[in-house]
C-alpha cells in the first residue's frame, strides 16, 4: 500500500505500473487534486500476494471532479418523471340512478322551457317596440298634416273675397207701412260659407228697387244719397246688419220733383250689389192707408 501511496509515484508494481504512471500524470497535469481513492478489484493479486487495486472509473481526479460530486446535476438530483409514484387513476364514474336521472331529464327541460320563454319575451318586446314606434310615426305624421291643413284654412279665413249670393243669407227687417211715408229696408246679412268675404253698402254699389206689377216706383239709384261706399267684411258665421231708407216717394232718373206718391197697395222690393242680383234681398210688402187699410189679396197699387 505504501508503494501505491508514493506522491512521487516510484513505486515499481508490475501489476500497477502502467496505472500509477497515468495516475502521476494526472495529478501532474492538475495541481491540487487530491489523489483518486483506490478500488479493490476482488480476485486480483499481486506478486507479492496482496490484492490488485485500480481507482474507481466513476471518481475523476481534479478539482472538476469534486464540485461535480458536492453539486450534483439536476437530472440526478430529480428523479424521472413517473419515477417511484403511481399513475393517479380518475374514480370511476357511478352510473345514475333512475331517480337521479329523471330529476336530471327534468332539470334540463326546464332549462329548455326557461330559454323558449326568454326568446319569447325577447321578441315580443321587440315587436311591441316596433308597432309603438310606427305608431309614434305615423301619429307624427298625421299632426304634421293637421297643421299644414289648419294653417291653410286660416290663410284661406283671412283671404277676403267679394260676397257671392251663395255665400251669404239675408233676413229682412223692414219699418214702415204707410203708402208716401218714410220706409226702412233693413237686412241682416250672415256669412255661411267657410271664407272670409266682403260686401260694400255704399249707394254706388247696393241698389234697391221697389215696383208693383210692371211699374217702377223707387229705385235708390236713383239720385243717390247717403255713403257712396260702406264696405263690411264678413267672417265665416259672421252677421252685420244694413239698411236702406226709402222717402215713400216715387222717383225717376232724372230726380224729377212733384211726383205723385204711391198709394196703398202691394209692393215688391229687390236688390243687387254691384249688378249682381241677390235672391235673398227680394220680398213682397203691403202699403197701407193712414186708417190702416189694405187692398185686397194679389191686388197692386189702388186708386
Amino acid at each position: 500500500m505504501k508503494d501505491f501511496e508514493d506522491p512521487k509515484g516510484t513505486s515499481s508494481s508490475r501489476a500497477g505500473g502502467t496505472r500509477n504512471g497515468a495516475d502521476r500524470r494526472s495529478r501532474t497535469s492538475s495541481p491540487g487534486a487530491s489523489p483518486a481513492r483506490p478500488t479493490m478489484i476482488p480476485g486480483t493479486l499481486g506478486a507479492d500476494g496482496k490484492p490488485i487495486t485500480e481507482p474507481r472509473p466513476t471518481e475523476r481526479t481534479g478539482s472538476q471532479t469534486k464540485r461535480t460530486q458536492r453539486h450534483p446535476p439536476a437530472s440526478a438530483q430529480r428523479p424521472a418523471r413517473g419515477a417511484g409514484t403511481a399513475k393517479r387513476q380518475p374514480p370511476p364514474r357511478r352510473k345514475p340512478t333512475p331517480e337521479q336521472a329523471a330529476r336530471a331529464q327534468r332539470e334540463a327541460a326546464r332549462r329548455a322551457y326557461r330559454k323558449r320563454l326568454a326568446i319569447y319575451i325577447t321578441g315580443a318586446v321587440a315587436l311591441i317596440l316596433i308597432f309603438v314606434g310606427l305608431a309614434l310615426f305615423f301619429q307624427s305624421q298625421l299632426n304634421k298634416r293637421e297643421e299644414a291643413l289648419v294653417a291653410q284654412a286660416d290663410t284661406a279665413k283671412f283671404e277676403v273675397v267679394p260676397c257671392e249670393p251663395s255665400m251669404v243669407t239675408i233676413e229682412s227687417n223692414r219699418t214702415g207701412a204707410l203708402a208716401g211715408y218714410p220706409v226702412t229696408f233693413g237686412m241682416t246679412v250672415t256669412n255661411t260659407s267657410e271664407t272670409s268675404c266682403s260686401l260694400d253698402a255704399g249707394s254706388d254699389h247696393l241698389v234697391l228697387t221697389v215696383t208693383s206689377g210692371t211699374d217702377q216706383i223707387w229705385s235708390s239709384a236713383h239720385c243717390p244719397a247717403g255713403q257712396e261706399s260702406m264696405l263690411y267684411v264678413f267672417g265665416p258665421g259672421v252677421s252685420s246688419d244694413i239698411a236702406v231708407e226709402w222717402s215713400g216717394a216715387r222717383s225717376n232718373a232724372e230726380c224729377s220733383g212733384g211726383l205723385p206718391n204711391p198709394l196703398p197697395g202691394t209692393y215688391v222690393v229687390e236688390g243687387s250689389i254691384d249688378g249682381v242680383a241677390f235672391p235673398a234681398m227680394r220680398e213682397t210688402f203691403v202699403l197701407t192707408d193712414p186708417a190702416g187699410r189694405a187692398p185686397a189679396a194679389g191686388g197692386g197699387e189702388t186708386e
